[in-house]
């Protein structure tokens, strides 16, 4: 499947570029999946992409593992490339015009909370 960020319609988008190897990422998972609930998917749009493995089938079993409530895509170079991705997980919050608003550089259980529902609630 091929997606754009044209396919996404909130007013809130939040671009979480992620790694099935990394240990902050995974735990940043139930957070990711606290958000889709605590918000309708016309105001928030969480969206992973998994920028480490190629296969399929690894990407599969890694959501269904991991019970990934929100969209995880699989990048390609062209995608990590133009958002400049050097290390996971790294959050883009992007506004309805898909402007990024904030970039957030890993995930600290501590601060991310506050900071990330900050961000959204200011911008709805």
């Amino acid at each position: 499947m091929t997606a754009s960020l044209s396919d996404i319609k909130s007013k809130v988008t939040i671009l979480m570029f992620t790694s099935v190897s990394c240990g902050p990422c995974k735990i940043a998972i139930p957070y990711m999946n606290e958000l889709t609930s605590m918000y309708d998917k016309s105001d928030v749009e969480v969206v992973a992409v998994e920028c480490g493995t190629r296969s399929m089938s690894v990407l599969n079993r890694y959501r269904e593992d991991n019970d990934i409530r929100y969209l995880l895509l699989q990048s390609n170079d062209e995608v990590r490339e133009a958002y400049g991705i050097l290390g996971f997980p790294i959050f883009f919050i992007l506004n309805e015009d898909y402007t990024v608003q904030r970039i957030i550089h890993g995930y600290n259980q501590q601060s991310f909370r506050n900071e990330i529902t900050g961000v959204i609630n200011e911008l709805l």
